[in-house]
């Protein structure tokens, strides 16, 4: 197509910058609030451990876990919903008109509830999200207890 170096939509599924999927620690998300030491809307990755929900910090060394025990629970909305109900201002940040969708992950904290919350754009990234937090949490689900 007379475009050397140009990656095709297909390329664009498997590759981003020059880097395999397999080569990254999570999904990609941006953290909005909530995480001290990563940058807001700045890339980071989510995945989950044997210990807890962990976020990386894109080209940092930099990690943050919620240990499965601390986890409370989540919500997923549209970021004019997510900016009325906890910054009282239902507006949209996205400088390009594209939808962004937040994601909270409510936990215990110290000594009171707390959240993170980091956004995604809809489609197949929201979709990863939502299923990598659903098997998170049904992990943190005790499977027995004693009473």
């Amino acid at each position: 197509s007379g475009c050397y170096g140009c990656v095709t939509d297909l390329e664009r599924g498997q590759i981003m910058f020059g880097k395999k999927k397999s080569d990254f620690p999570g999904l990609p998300v941006m953290p909005y609030e909530g995480l001290p030491g990563f940058d807001q809307n700045l890339p980071a990755y989510l995945n989950h451990s044997e210990a807890g929900v962990v976020f990386f910090k894109a080209n940092s060394t930099l990690t943050a876990t919620i240990p499965y025990s601390k986890l409370l629970n989540y919500e997923v909305m549209p970021e004019k919903d997510y900016m009325l109900k906890y910054h009282n201002e239902p507006v949209s940040t996205s400088k390009t008109g594209a939808e962004k969708w937040y994601i909270l992950i409510h936990y215990t904290g110290e000594s009171e509830p707390k959240r993170v919350s980091f956004w995604v754009l809809p489609g197949q990234k929201l979709n990863a999200v939502k299923d990598e937090l659903k098997t998170a949490f049904e992990q943190s689900t005790p499977q027995s207890y004693t009473l």
